[in-house]
């Protein structure tokens, strides 16, 4: 069953307040939009509160002039009442929020990422909130050693806050992963720990964690091709445990581990002969890094998969991995399209594999989320309604046989919009990104039944 969403879409552009709706499998339960002062505002990430009753979306909101500073606005999940919004910003203008976490608990939300300082440099930045008022509890920032440090990921183990991404070295091939842990009461650091082979240059993609061991993914470059490589650290410490890296034109984007903490899960791309790629999953031992089982996914055509726009999750109970990405489309045009697969985390097994051709003609899927109750797998992305703009395309499957629920587009076919995240929730599923308005990106955030 479709749904289209241009009445929702009025009311973004007409930059009015959240709407709620009856509820409806698929159906739009409500609309809400956020636009700064002035320039550009953009949702980069959301997260879903333990109880699935909140959601938070952190981003960008646009200030006078450059200015650009850390947003997150928490909303009631069912109703898309604004429940806060806090700022932050820092030494000079320039701040780019792109990932969000919240605590087991309940209590905190953290966000971290990009934000220049009065070196012209760049470092992480890291804000933790009070998750029912938010009141700003601390914030830290860490410069590393040369300059420029992009954070990508976030992620908590119910005592400690680990973020993930990228810090450069004194010379062109010498950057690497930088992860940095840090306590989630205080903001106090407890370690940094880098991963940097010599002669290449690396990019952390995702962080996940358990109580004791923190697993990154991501790539390097020692050379002309890429090189997947996937770390293990000591929660409490820093220590790297293990390190598994992958063939030559691998990439790793995305990482999950099982409810238990016992298997880490990584999913990335590989290229082979005739530069035709596949989705490659992995799952590891997380405390020897012991190769579980590996899966590959070829695509639904000889034409394999595109090495990029590649996502994650594990079920609730930990019985099945679902990964997005794309994938050349059946038919003539090769247009690009979502897929989905799902695999029994036990064994690597393929249960289903879905495709999602969406719009016009190119879909590039930009999260995956299952339902609190592992019922229903959640893809959401670009999706291209019109020669010229993208909107919201997202759908939901069965998650037991991949059988499509529903699917709703949310835009205009002359306004382009973009999504860049969703979160299950106890009433569905919640989509955030951007959206123009008045000549200027806006913040979208839209919430669907079941």
């Amino acid at each position: 069953m479709k749904f289209t969403a241009m009445a929702a879409a009025a009311l973004l552009i007409a930059g009015l307040a959240p709407t709620a709706a009856h509820a409806t499998t698929g159906s739009s339960l409500w609309t809400a939009t956020y636009q700064g002062t002035g320039g550009d505002s953009r949702g980069q990430a959301i997260a879903a509160s333990p109880d699935g009753s909140m959601v938070y979306v952190t981003g960008i909101s646009g200030g006078s002039g450059e200015a650009e500073n850390y947003e997150t606005i928490a909303y009631n999940a069912a109703t898309g009442a604004k429940a806060w919004a806090a700022s932050y910003s820092a030494e000079v203008s320039g701040n780019d929020a792109d990932a969000v976490a919240v605590s087991p608990d309940g209590t905190e939300v953290f966000v971290t990422g990009s934000s220049a300082n009065s070196s012209r440099g760049i470092d992480y930045a890291t804000v933790a909130y009070n998750a029912h008022t938010g009141a700003q509890l601390w914030a830290t920032r860490s410069k590393g050693k040369h300059g420029f440090n992009t954070a990508e990921s976030i992620a908590v183990n119910g005592s400690d806050v680990f973020v993930t991404g990228y810090s450069s070295g004194p010379g062109d091939k010498e950057a690497g992963y930088a992860t940095v842990a840090y306590d989630d009461s205080t903001g106090a650091q407890l370690w940094t720990a880098t991963y940097a082979p010599a002669g290449s240059v690396s990019f952390a993609q995702s962080v996940t964690a358990t109580s004791s061991t923190v697993i990154v993914t991501g790539y390097s470059e020692p050379g002309s091709s890429l090189e997947a490589a996937t770390v293990a650290y000591s929660a409490s410490s820093g220590a790297q445990l293990w390190v598994k890296t992958g063939k030559n034109g691998s990439v790793g984007d995305a990482a999950g581990v099982s409810p238990d903490g016992s298997t880490a899960y990584v999913f990335g791309g590989v290229t082979g002969a005739g530069n035709v790629s596949a989705f490659v999953t992995t799952a590891y031992n997380t405390a020897t890094g012991a190769q579980r089982w590996t899966a590959r996914y070829n695509g639904p055509t000889t034409d394999g998969t595109e090495p990029l726009d590649q996502y994650l999750k594990v079920s609730p109970d930990g019985s099945q991995v679902f990964v997005t990405g794309s994938v050349p489309e059946p038919g003539p045009d090769s247009n690009d399209a979502y897929a989905t697969v799902a695999y029994n985390a036990s064994t690597g097994a393929r249960q289903w594999a879905a495709v999602y051709t969406g719009g016009q003609d190119e879909n590039f899927p930009s999260a995956i989320a299952v339902s609190r109750d592992g019922g229903t797998v959640y893809v959401t992305g670009a999706s291209r309604l019109s020669s010229t703009f993208y909107n919201y395309g997202t759908v939901a499957y069965a998650a037991g046989t991949g059988t499509m629920a529903w699917e709703h587009d949310f835009g205009s076919p002359s306004h382009g919009s973009q999504p860049t995240g969703l979160a299950a929730t106890s009433s569905g599923v919640v989509v955030s990104g951007a959206s123009p308005y008045q000549g200027h990106a806006v913040w979208a955030t839209v919430a669907y039944a079941g």
